[in-house]
């Protein structure tokens, strides 16, 4: 079974979210508590807006690096850069289908992510792509 990590991304800050929390009032929040590098600060506890931060989810594997993979990152592979997404149950990239044309997700699973590099995310790194 794999471990189940979030991160959350807010105005181009990048939070590793430990715990969450739902508020379920008039404006839904999500809550969470992130570790902060400096071990003698205590957790930061932060509430956002549902519309205001975007979730993703470690995939559970790494790249050839050691790197976790993340949903929204953006791999690099023999076939071009890619983005990690969730479709139809799995974490997913998409290659193009050249005999038939069109595109196919294929689970992550199914490939040897060792051979793959995490190079950024599509928050942060819209140009990788």
């Amino acid at each position: 079974m794999r471990n189940v990590k979030f991160k959350a991304y807010q105005n181009g800050t990048i939070y590793n979210v430990d715990t969450l929390g739902l508020d379920n009032g008039i404006n839904p929040e999500m809550c969470f508590a992130h570790k902060r590098s400096n071990p003698h600060i205590a957790n930061d506890n932060k509430c956002v807006s549902l519309a205001d931060a975007k979730f993703v989810e470690y995939v559970g594997l790494h790249d050839k690096n050691g790197t976790e993979i993340y949903e929204s990152d953006i791999l690099k592979t023999y076939d071009g850069n890619k983005v990690v997404h969730f479709y139809m149950g799995a974490f997913c990239i998409d290659f193009e289908n050249r005999d038939v044309g069109g595109v196919n997700s294929v689970p992550l699973k199914s490939l040897a992510t060792m051979n793959m590099e995490v190079i950024g995310n599509i928050h942060e790194n819209p140009d990788l792509l």
